[in-house]
């Protein structure tokens, strides 16, 4: 695996270089590329994934071919994950996705306003209530039948998703980065986020991860309970 310093320039300069090599690959196929993820944050350490954006008109298998081999070809290709769509399909996507892809997502070339319809209270609502619905039930399972501290802390790291949606329900403010989830979201909530730390190497189940887990159902439920009467379906 390679690596890429975590400098803005570095990463400006390679963000330069990426959208290059796709306009030329695709031409005016090329709608869109954006960056998600721990380097749009600014949080990443140099092996972090560069969580990519690319929207095309049409992605369909010989697209997608040609977006692989040109990632063989570039450096730290290695490192990019991330998202690549048609125009149709971005358009039709569940818009509690859309939710956080559209707030998560710095442009590099072109604009989401020109693809993604708009979003707005209702659709954070069900973003809140369909992640909250996926961590319960996931949660659930793991600690009844999976006990994998690995899965917990996957679990744990969709906690911060899932309190974005709800912190713009009751405010209308998008918490972009952990340092503005941290000073605003009550001290249990950052609890579970940090937690994630301790279960990077925990290779057997114990008391605690019981305890997180159990303390995961209980925050999820409730938000189950609380969004789920009013979020559309």
């Amino acid at each position: 695996m390679s690596a890429l310093d975590t400098g803005p320039q570095t990463l400006a300069a390679w963000m330069e270089a990426f959208v290059a090599a796709l306009g030329e690959q695709f031409g005016n196929q090329l709608l869109f590329v954006g960056l998600q993820g721990s380097r749009a944050r600014g949080e990443a350490h140099p092996g972090s994934d560069i969580d990519v954006v690319v929207i095309l008109e049409q992605a369909g298998p010989a697209e997608l071919a040609a977006y692989r081999t040109l990632l063989d070809s570039l450096p730290q290709g290695d490192l990019v994950c991330g998202f690549v769509s048609g125009r149709g399909e971005l358009a039709a996507w569940d818009r509690a996705d859309l939710f956080q892809f559209y707030h998560d997502t710095t442009a590099y070339y072109g604009s989401l306003e020109t693809l993604v319809p708009p979003l707005g209270r209702k659709d954070a609502q069900r973003a809140a209530w369909v992640g909250a619905c996926g961590l319960y039930h996931a949660c659930s399972h793991n600690y009844l039948h999976g006990r994998d501290p690995q899965m917990l802390g996957e679990l744990l790291k969709g906690v911060g998703f899932v309190s974005r949606a709800d912190w713009f329900v009751q405010t209308g403010e998008y918490l972009p980065t952990g340092q503005s989830l941290r000073a605003a979201l009550p001290a249990a909530q950052m609890a579970l986020l940090d937690a994630r730390g301790e279960l990077a190497e925990k290779t057997g189940w114990d008391s605690r991860c019981d305890a997180l887990s159990l303390q995961l159902l209980d925050w999820a439920g409730g938000l189950i309970r609380q969004h789920g009467g009013h979020s559309s379906r």
